[in-house]
């Protein structure tokens, strides 16, 4: 490493200390393991690591470690670290997220069923971390974000992180996503006249996934959502119904219903 850059790197990291700052150090860490010190970014790692101050911090650095060195020790550590810090709703989710990257499919599933039945107790609670109300909005809301980390880091994205999936896991993810999908129903049939139009129509798309069971409460979200409040509405819950997998007689019948 040329003496300058050194020197630079030197004054920057003493600022960063004086600072308390998890970002600054890890950034500074990520520049270093770049430039070639990886047994330098090491040590600032771990002393970045020391003021993180929750999950998201913690993984944040792991996966910094991954990408800029090839430690394979300290992300496993930060991750077992992390599992001591969840506290809130979405904390089993980034674990989820993380590990569908860079562990294995099955810890990520276990991490999100985790998550589904944290959203689960807290709503029982009556409160969340913070001590805002929790109601079954933000469970729908939870359980509509934890299909879309399914779908986007175990079906979309197999292969670019991990490998191709097995049966397996494929199953697990799929008996997940069924259990997380009666839930959305569940929430709708009972709650449907206390949510907001976009929630309805952010939980639409999950409904026409499977209409044929639920086409009775497809009906009954179109119903409660008209008059649209606006085209932008209308036209998103006709594509949502144009572009499902849904028979050709009740895509007919639902578009009817909306036109």
């Amino acid at each position: 490493m040329d003496e300058n850059l050194k020197n630079d790197f030197k004054d920057r990291e003493s600022e960063a200390l004086k600072s308390d700052d998890k970002m600054d150090l890890q950034f500074l860490a990520d520049e270093i393991a770049e430039a070639g010190d990886l047994e330098w970014a090491i040590k600032l790692y771990k002393k970045s690591a020391k003021l993180a101050k929750d999950v998201v911090d913690l993984l944040s650095i792991a996966e910094s470690i991954i990408t800029y060195t090839d430690n394979t020790e300290l992300p496993n550590e930060l991750v077992k670290s992390a599992e001591k810090l969840v506290k809130q709703t979405g904390d089993f989710a980034n674990l989820g997220d993380y590990a569908a990257k860079f562990i294995s499919y099955k810890s990520a599933l276990n991490y999100y069923d985790n998550e589904l039945s944290q959203c689960e107790k807290t709503l029982k609670k009556g409160v969340n971390f913070q001590g805002w109300d929790y109601t079954e909005k933000h469970l729908l809301q939870q359980n509509s974000a934890l299909l879309s980390s399914i779908d986007c880091y175990i079906f979309e994205q197999d292969e670019y992180y991990l490998g191709k999936l097995q049966k397996d896991d494929i199953a697990l993810a799929n008996s997940l996503v069924k259990k997380i999908h009666e839930r959305i129903v569940s929430i709708l049939d009972k709650n449907m006249d206390l949510l907001e139009d976009y929630d309805l129509i952010n939980s639409l798309q999950y409904l026409v996934i499977d209409s044929v069971k639920n086409l009775d409460l497809v009906k009954k979200l179109i119903d409660s959502l008209m008059p649209f409040h606006s085209e932008s509405d209308k036209k998103n819950v006709t594509e949502l119904i144009a572009d499902g997998n849904l028979k050709s007689e009740d895509k007919t019948m639902l578009l009817a219903l909306i036109n």
